[in-house]
């Protein structure tokens, strides 16, 4: 009887051990299936997320979509002849409004300020305004990353002109008009769904001006081509649907 009483404590000594082991075995089954799940989740999340996103970026350049911005561009230039050292500083605004009239394809309007000051060896020469107003038609190119588009972008702006000479100068103060076409291409990177930045060149320029308005020949037509003509603008964009 003792012998079976032996047997039985023993057999219970060695259950409390395996029962021990057992229990944590399954905690770290549980513990590792749980960090599987919440690791699978995790990644989905973010992969639906993702998702979303390349989708709702996509969905903001198509047909019926809106946007407001505009660009901001700044330039200088120094010119040598004749012994004489020209420099030239140029800002200009262009806040815009445009409407998808096709996916990608994207119809606006222009609203455009400038403003140049010009030097000669360090003396003023006077200022050059313009204001005006235009229609552009951009073209969005996406690559394989969706928040990167190449853009290809022609505009027109119909404006007025005004130069402001300084006072000891010989010259007069005068208002004309201008027009001018420009083919400018450029990038847009979509930081959302819903709001871009906007980075244009402008490669071909078409200017005409006639800086006082009368009847006289001093009317100008110029077309650049190529680095004289690369002034980059900068700016950001908001995209909306109806």
């Amino acid at each position: 009887m003792s012998t079976v009483k032996s047997a039985v404590c023993g057999v219970k000594f060695l259950l409390i051990p395996v029962n021990g082991v057992v229990k944590r075995l399954r905690q770290i089954i549980l513990r590792s299936s749980t960090n599987s799940t919440i690791n699978f989740m995790k990644k989905s999340f973010v992969t639906v997320l993702l998702i979303i996103s390349c989708t709702s970026i996509m969905a903001q350049t198509g047909k019926g979509t809106f946007s407001l911005g505009g660009l901001i561009g700044v330039s200088s230039g120094i010119n040598k002849t004749l012994g004489t050292k020209r420099e030239d500083i140029s800002v200009s605004v262009a806040p815009a409004a445009g409407f998808f009239v096709a996916d990608k394809m994207e119809l606006g309007l222009y609203l455009s300020f400038g403003y140049t000051r010009e030097k000669a060896d360090g003396d003023e020469l006077g200022t050059y305004k313009t204001a005006g107003l235009g229609p552009y038609f951009k073209y969005y190119l996406f690559t394989s990353n969706e928040q990167f588009a190449f853009t290809l972008n022609t505009s027109m702006v119909f404006g007025i002109s005004k130069r402001d000479f300084p006072a000891d100068s010989f010259n007069r103060d005068a208002t004309g008009n201008n027009f001018q076409f420009s083919f400018s291409p450029g990038f847009s990177y979509f930081f959302t769904g819903k709001i871009g930045l906007d980075f244009e060149l402008r490669g071909i320029t078409v200017n005409y001006s006639d800086p006082d308005g009368d009847t006289d020949d001093d009317e100008s037509t110029y077309l650049t081509i190529g680095a004289s003509s690369l002034n980059p603008s900068l700016g950001f964009k908001y995209y909306f649907a109806r």
